[in-house]
């Protein structure tokens, strides 16, 4: 097994409701993907979506025993996705834990008390925030980064917003399976957040 310093991982439960495995890569994931691999930052996608169990996940977390794991978390099964988390830090203590995605974006600073194994955590725009996070940029100087600091006060920076997102490069899913998936065609959302009546919140 390769050594690489960054895992990528999607959330997703067949009992969400939206069918045993995925169709096709979620966008949100590929974006972040995306941009660490303009920046020339090797990593590793790991799709529950693709019915991946959680002990295979941490077993292969064990395997390549990342600097950094990324988490892309919605609301669905939430309490479900905490005790993963939790898991996951018990076996990788030494690995830094950052979550974003929309449940993120909506619970802000409440997202430490809810899950309080997470090292970091990136409110709205995630692809920057992220890489800068993981090239060691100060920590005051992240937009969308919420953190604690040695006093173990959660700050929470300026949310960033790219107001022109064609400056982003659209997703290839290089570092998807892309085999794996049921139908062979990539998302397209033209804006940002979700395109239909999404209310998200605790599940």
């Amino acid at each position: 097994m390769r050594k690489l310093d960054v895992v990528l991982i999607h959330i997703y439960y067949p009992e969400s409701g939206y069918g045993e495995k995925l169709n096709f890569p979620p966008l949100g994931l590929g974006y972040i993907s995306e941009y660490l691999t303009e920046k020339d930052i090797d990593h590793l996608v790991i799709d529950m979506g693709l019915g991946y169990s959680q002990s295979y996940i941490i077993e292969k977390l064990r395997e390549i025993n990342p600097k950094w794991i990324g988490i892309s978390l919605n609301s669905l099964l939430i309490n479900k996705t905490r005790d993963f988390i939790e898991n996951i830090k018990n076996a990788l203590k030494n690995s830094k834990i950052v979550v974003g995605g929309p449940h993120v974006t909506t619970q802000e600073v409440k997202i430490f008390s809810d899950l309080p194994c997470i090292d970091y955590s990136i409110v709205a725009e995630g692809e920057k925030s992220f890489y800068e996070l993981i090239i060691n940029k100060n920590l005051p100087e992240i937009k969308g980064l919420i953190y604690k600091d040695k006093d173990g006060n959660i700050i929470s920076n300026e949310r960033r917003i790219t107001k022109n997102l064609d400056k982003l490069p659209f997703p290839r899913f290089q570092k998807f399976e892309l085999n794996k998936y049921a139908q062979k065609i990539g998302p397209v959302i033209t804006s940002r957040g979700c395109p239909f009546k999404c209310k998200f919140g605790e599940a």
